[in-house]
């Protein structure tokens, strides 16, 4: 989808450009909310409350308990990943459901149309002239000979 102009993908996926750029403005929303989370979480993480009263040891915490800590740390950027992921395949098959729901509608749309167009009474519009008054109007090779064709009525 990359490179690619919204005119494009909307013809690609057959859905109006206004609700392809409606669906990728809530998928970039999700992805900010999730992202801010991380980056929220991961400042809240960083910030240390100052204290007066600090007693310097030689080893505060073993080097087990600190892989522990580090271990926490990375399930929990392992769980927003996961969660980034679920969102995003939540819009795309958000995306797909409302194409299809989309794509339906039109062709019911168009069935209706269609059936409309058939019941209307369309001699009206019927091109008049005979073959041979075209072939005058037209030439003998076909192509138009003046700037302007005129039949007879």
């Amino acid at each position: 989808m990359q490179y690619k102009t919204v005119d494009n993908l909307a013809s690609e996926l057959e859905l109006p450009a206004s609700q392809l750029l409606g669906l990728f403005n809530r998928t970039i929303r999700r992805c900010v909310q999730c992202l801010t989370g991380i980056l929220e979480h991961s400042i809240e993480q960083g910030l240390v409350q100052p204290r007066t009263d600090i007693v310097f040891n030689p080893v505060a915490k073993s080097m087990h308990d600190e892989l522990e800590e580090a271990a926490k740390v990375i399930n929990s950027v392992l769980l927003l990943w996961y969660v980034l992921w679920k969102v995003l395949h939540c819009a795309w098959v958000d995306i797909n459901v409302k194409r299809t729901s989309v794509l339906q509608e039109l062709k019911f749309k168009q069935q209706q149309e269609l059936k409309k167009l058939k019941q209307e009474n369309l001699s009206q519009y019927a091109i008049k002239g005979s073959e041979e008054e075209w072939v005058r109007a037209l030439g003998p090779s076909g192509k138009k000979l003046k700037n302007i064709v005129s039949v007879k009525r």
